[in-house]
């Protein structure tokens, strides 16, 4: 989806009767069924890997993968704010910084985003408060994602 992103966010800058921006338009964007998908997939799958596999690890005594699965698990709920935004979800490296464009966003949005990649050692304790700032993010967005599928979250999470 990273190229399709980059071609929606191209100009033409001189085209003498509009194909090639129709054509682009209608190549990049977002199809319904896409949209369902990243949002059911994004909201589900984040929280899976930020509260289930994390604590997995934890018990498993690896808790650097257990961070690791943290950071899995953001990619996840980018696909679902990227979606819930109507947007095409942008490559990795673009990904923050669109974000904070967005119009659909949880309530103090940068400054979560922020702490939750801040990791200041590789313990239970940095886990821990990382999920906090993530489910606030994720508790504020979920009602909308449930409007947005006309289905409760419990309704289509084991469906992913």
């Amino acid at each position: 989806m990273g190229k399709r992103w980059a071609y929606s966010t191209s100009q033409v800058y001189w085209e003498k009767n509009s194909l090639i921006t129709k054509l682009i338009k209608n190549k990049t964007a977002l199809s319904e069924d896409e949209k369902k998908w990243l949002l059911m997939s994004g909201i589900a799958l984040s929280e899976w890997y930020i509260n289930k596999l994390t604590d997995l690890w934890i018990r498993r005594g690896d808790i650097d993968n257990a961070h690791h699965q943290f950071n899995e698990g953001l990619t996840h709920f980018f696909n679902a704010l990227f979606a819930l935004n109507n947007e095409l979800v942008p490559d990795y490296k673009w990904r923050i910084f669109c974000s904070k464009q967005l119009d659909i966003l949880p309530p103090n949005y940068s400054e979560d985003i922020c702490n939750i990649q801040i990791v200041h050692s590789i313990t239970v304790e940095e886990i821990e408060r990382r999920k906090k700032a993530f489910m606030n993010m994720w508790n504020a967005i979920l009602p909308k994602v449930e409007d947005e599928l006309g289905l409760k979250f419990d309704e289509f999470k084991d469906k992913v």
